[in-house]
C-alpha cells in the first residue's frame, strides 16, 4: 500500500513539473511575442493599443491596490466591455451577500478599460499584463483573492495556473460552445486550460453535454446556470426606462410618427434595405407617418455624410440627432430619418421605437438582439444571424423576423402596425424567462459549499 502511495505522489509530482516547465516555456515565448509585437506596432498603428500600458504591477502601485485582510476580494477577468457587463450582476450579488466584499476587474482589451472609465466604474479595474507566471504570481500576492471568475472565454494558461493556487480557485462563468467543430489540437489545448478551472457554469444543457463530453469534465464540475447577459440587459433596460424621457422628447420634436423603426448597429447593406422599404410604405400608406432612426455601427463623419447623401437620393428628409434642438425654434415639419451621431445611446434610442431592425446580418453577422427584445420591440434582422444564440432562439420561436429583400422588410413593418400581429411583447416575455443566472450561480456556490470561510493560505 505504501509503495502505491509513493508511486502516486511521484507521478503527481512529475505531472506538476511537466506543467510548470510547459508554462515557463509559454511565458518566455509570450514575452518574445510581446516584444516583437511592440516593435511592429510602430509601423502598424492599429496594433499599438494592444501593446501599450501592459505594466499591471506599476498600475496596481499607482492605484494603491494592496491586500486587505478585512475583506473578501474577488477577481473578475473580462475580455472587453461585453464580458464586463455580464459580470456586473454577479459582482452585485456578491456585494449584497456581504458588506466585506471587494471586487477587482481585469480587462484584456483596452476598449473594456475605456468603457469602464466612461461608465464611471467605482470598483477597481486594471488592464491585463503579460501572461507570464512571474507577473501573475506578483499580482496575486498583492491582491490575495478569495476566488477568481473568468467571464465566458478569457482563458490564459499562466493566469489560470496562478489563480488556481489562491483561495477557492477559478470559476468559469457563462461558458458556452461556439458554432462549429473543434479540431484535435484545439480540443487538447482547451482541455489543458480547463484543468485549472474548479467549476464551470454553462448557459444551457447542450453546453453542459458539450463540456463534459468534449473536454472529459466530471459532471459535478459543471452546472447549468443560464447567462448573466440576460440579467444585465434587463437591468439596464429598467435603468433606461426611468431616465430616458429626454430621448423620447427629442425624437418627438421631429414629428409624431405612427410607426418608428430603429435600425441599430447599422451597416451600408442594412441601410440599402431599409430606405427603399420605407419609400414603398410611404407610397402605399400616404396617411401614415413612417419614421426611421438609424444608428450606424461606426458613426464617423464620412459614414454619416454618406448616409445623408443616401437619404437625399431616396428623397427622404433627414437630420442628425445632435442638431435636433435647432429645429425646435423652426417650423416642425416631419423628418423621415433621424441619424444618430452620438456614441453610447443606442439602448436609450431603442426604447423610443415601435420596431427594431438589428444590423450586421445582411453581410456578416447580427449584432446584439437582446436590448430591443427587452424593451418589447418587434425585431427583424438579416439572414446571417447564426452567430447569435439569442437571435436563433427568437427566430426559431417566431419572435423575430428574418428579412432578405426589401419586400420582406416592408411587409413585416406594415404587419407590425396592427397590434394583433405585433410580436414585441411576446419576445420580451420569452427573453424574460431566461433571467436569474446570477442567482443560480450564487445558489450553486452555496449549496455545493464551493465557497466557505477564508482559510489562511501561505504562498
Amino acid at each position: 500500500m505504501s509503495f502505491m502511495i509513493k508511486r502516486f505522489r511521484k507521478e503527481n509530482l512529475l505531472i506538476t513539473l511537466q506543467i510548470f516547465l510547459l508554462l515557463c516555456i509559454w511565458s518566455i515565448l509570450f514575452r518574445i511575442f510581446f516584444f516583437l509585437g511592440s516593435l511592429f506596432s510602430f509601423f502598424v498603428r492599429s496594433w499599438k493599443k494592444y501593446f501599450e500600458n501592459r505594466n499591471i504591477l506599476g498600475e496596481m502601485h499607482r492605484k494603491k491596490i494592496l491586500p486587505n485582510v478585512s475583506q473578501d476580494t474577488f477577481l473578475f477577468f473580462c475580455s472587453s466591455a461585453g464580458e464586463y457587463e455580464q459580470a456586473i450582476p454577479l459582482m452585485e450579488s456578491l456585494e449584497k451577500s456581504s458588506k466585506n466584499v471587494d471586487n477587482i476587474i481585469i480587462f484584456f482589451s483596452p476598449s473594456g478599460l475605456k468603457f469602464a472609465q466612461a461608465r464611471n466604474e467605482t470598483r477597481k479595474y486594471l488592464l491585463s499584463g503579460l501572461d507570464c507566471l512571474w507577473t501573475w504570481r506578483q499580482v496575486f500576492k498583492k491582491i490575495r483573492p478569495k476566488a477568481c471568475f473568468v467571464v465566458r472565454h478569457e482563458l490564459w494558461p499562466a493566469f489560470l495556473c496562478e489563480a488556481n493556487r489562491w483561495g477557492q480557485g477559478v470559476f468559469l462563468v457563462n461558458a458556452s460552445h461556439n458554432v462549429g467543430r473543434l479540431n484535435y489540437f484545439s480540443k487538447i489545448w482547451k482541455r489543458f486550460l480547463l484543468f485549472f478551472v474548479k467549476h464551470v457554469f454553462v448557459v444551457s444543457k447542450e453546453d453542459k453535454d458539450f463540456f463534459c463530453q468534449e473536454f472529459s469534465l466530471d459532471d459535478s464540475r459543471v452546472s447549468i446556470s443560464g447567462d448573466t447577459k440576460f440579467d444585465r440587459v434587463f437591468q439596464r433596460a429598467q435603468e433606461k426606462v426611468l431616465n430616458g424621457h429626454k430621448f423620447q422628447e427629442k425624437l418627438n420634436a421631429c414629428g409624431e410618427a405612427d410607426s418608428r423603426v430603429v435600425l441599430g448597429s447599422a451597416w451600408a447593406q442594412d441601410v440599402d434595405l431599409l430606405l427603399p422599404a420605407m419609400n414603398f410604405l410611404k407610397e402605399k400608406n400616404q396617411t401614415l407617418n413612417f419614421q426611421a432612426v438609424i444608428a450606424l455601427h461606426e458613426p464617423h463623419d464620412s459614414a454619416l455624410n454618406h448616409l445623408e447623401e443616401k437619404c437625399r437620393k431616396a428623397k427622404l428628409s433627414s437630420i442628425r440627432y445632435s442638431t435636433i434642438k435647432n429645429i425646435l425654434k423652426e417650423d416642425k415639419k416631419f423628418i423621415d430619418v433621424v441619424i444618430i451621431d452620438s456614441l453610447g445611446i443606442l439602448s436609450d434610442i431603442y426604447r423610443c421605437g415601435n420596431l427594431a431592425m438589428v444590423g450586421g446580418a445582411m453581410h456578416y453577422q447580427v449584432h446584439n438582439v437582446l436590448e430591443p427584445a427587452c424593451y418589447g420591440l418587434s425585431i427583424s434582422f438579416g439572414p446571417l444571424y447564426k452567430n447569435s444564440k439569442e437571435a436563433i432562439l427568437l427566430a426559431d420561436n417566431g419572435y423575430a423576423q428574418v428579412v432578405k429583400q426589401v419586400y420582406d422588410l416592408a411587409n413585416w413593418w406594415e404587419t407590425q402596425i396592427d397590434s394583433k400581429y405585433c410580436t414585441g411583447s411576446s419576445a420580451k416575455q420569452y427573453v424574460k424567462s431566461f433571467l436569474g443566472a446570477s442567482d443560480n450561480i450564487m445558489t450553486v456556490l452555496q449549496t455545493k459549499q464551493i465557497f466557505y470561510a477564508r482559510e489562511a493560505i501561505n504562498h
